[in-house]
């Protein structure tokens, strides 16, 4: 049993786990870096294949310090170390970030990325909680894109009843493959807004 074990395919999230734990472990030094009044640390190395987080971010159009502001509010539910830096750093017991933190002691901090229209609230990647200021409230990862991260598996409950996922799905050939890279940025851009977008796919 165990020489089968050894000699299978590693799973999606077996795959993802080594470059999302390099990113958690460097949001949480981050923290710390903050908390100790340190310059920020280096980021890690970047690794392929493309891991979810990076494919996520370029789909989406996430820039670096939203990116790291998705990590943070992972980071709680993925690392109890970071949860209780959080929690320790905005003296409170709740461990969910806020945003006022993550200007604080992110690198690369600007204001609209919690816009209504920036991509972290457009494609609902945090909800907000309650608080009297939009800085103050409380960020949580949609539980969707936190699995997405992981690579686990999990459907999403608004979708029920409007779409079946197909348990056999047929594999795209290689020319399919490459023709859907391309027009992902393109139809991303579409539902953006970004009226230029439609033009350029017509050229």
């Amino acid at each position: 049993m165990t020489a089968v074990l050894a000699d299978r395919a590693p799973t999606n999230a077996e795959r993802e786990q080594p470059a999302l734990v390099a990113e958690l472990e460097h949001v949480r030094a981050l923290l710390e870096a903050f908390r100790d009044g340190n310059g920020p640390p280096a980021p890690p190395e970047a690794v392929r294949p493309e891991p979810a987080l990076d494919r996520l971010s370029r789909l989406l159009g996430l820039s670096p310090f939203e990116r790291r502001v998705l990590l943070l509010a992972a980071a709680v539910e993925l690392d109890t170390e970071a949860a209780l830096l959080v929690a320790d750093l905005k003296r409170h017991a709740d461990p969910r970030p806020t945003f006022g933190l993550a200007l604080a002691a992110l690198p690369g901090a600007h204001w609209d990325a919690l816009g209504p229209r920036s991509p972290l609230r457009r494609w609902r990647l945090l909800e907000t909680g309650a608080g009297p200021t939009l800085a103050s409230r409380p960020l949580r990862i949609d539980e969707r894109i936190l699995h997405y991260l992981t690579a686990l598996p999990a459907s999403d409950e608004r979708l029920e009843g409007v779409l079946r996922v197909d348990a056999d799905p047929a594999l795209l050939s290689p020319s399919q493959a490459r023709l859907a890279d391309e027009l992902a940025p393109r139809i991303i851009a579409v539902l953006r807004g970004d009226a230029g977008a439609d033009n350029r796919s017509a050229a």
